[in-house]
């Protein structure tokens, strides 16, 4: 696949775009679950320290309660059910709705605001397409956390704009979908887990990177 330097061309490509849908369309419905939940993920961790800065959000904590509940029903682990996932992803979703304007209508809106509104936004989205078989979501939601990246990279920059952060970030969901691609039988629950833990590592750039923000 080709890779580009330009914002335009790494996020309007079609061949970029319809990689990352059409793997959304042809992925199984667990496979494509973890896809976008392990793509919101990666950027949990601005919205999270956002909160942890601007009391009265509330949806960070019970977003991760409810990727976990998921996540445990998706490998078919003891007494998870689809129902109690459900009910954790239905209280999350309240959470997220109630938070998003708190962020977007601040009067002092800046690229901290940005970030974030895009960290919930896929969150929302993620959680969104498990909840209603969507694949639509899903790819929107996977977007959504690209989009962190690239309002962060615009925000930050003095003259050129440089997307390596973008790009880097293309390059997880791109393993990620490779991977989900074998994740069939007994051995799947195996490669939904790997993925989910390795997302929870790699937030951490972006928890550094917003904690030296909300500094400034």
């Amino acid at each position: 696949m080709t890779r580009h330097a330009g914002k335009d061309e790494l996020l309007s490509s079609m061949e970029e775009i319809e990689y990352i849908k059409n793997a959304c369309a042809e992925l199984g419905e667990h496979s494509r679950a973890v896809f976008a939940l392990a793509a919101a993920s990666r950027v949990m961790s601005v919205y999270q320290v956002y909160g942890e800065v601007r009391p009265g959000l509330r949806g960070a904590d019970s977003s991760h309660d409810a990727i976990v509940a998921v996540v445990r029903f998706i490998r078919e682990l003891p007494n998870a059910t689809r129902e109690k996932a459900l009910r954790k992803v239905e209280a999350a979703l309240i959470d997220l709705a109630h938070d998003l304007p708190l962020v977007q209508d601040r009067e002092e809106f800046d690229l901290a605001e940005a970030v974030t509104v895009e960290a919930i936004t896929s969150m929302s989205l993620a959680l969104t397409g498990w909840k209603d078989y969507s694949a639509e979501a899903c790819f929107q939601a996977v977007m959504g956390a690209l989009e962190v990246d690239a309002v962060w990279s615009e925000g930050v920059a003095l003259e050129a704009v440089s997307w390596d952060r973008v790009t880097a970030q293309q390059r997880q969901q791109f393993r990620d979908i490779e991977e989900l691609r074998s994740a069939v039988g007994i051995g799947a629950a195996d490669v939904y887990r790997s993925i989910m833990n390795r997302a929870e590592r790699e937030c951490m750039p972006y928890l550094a990177g917003m904690e030296k923000l909300m500094e400034t």
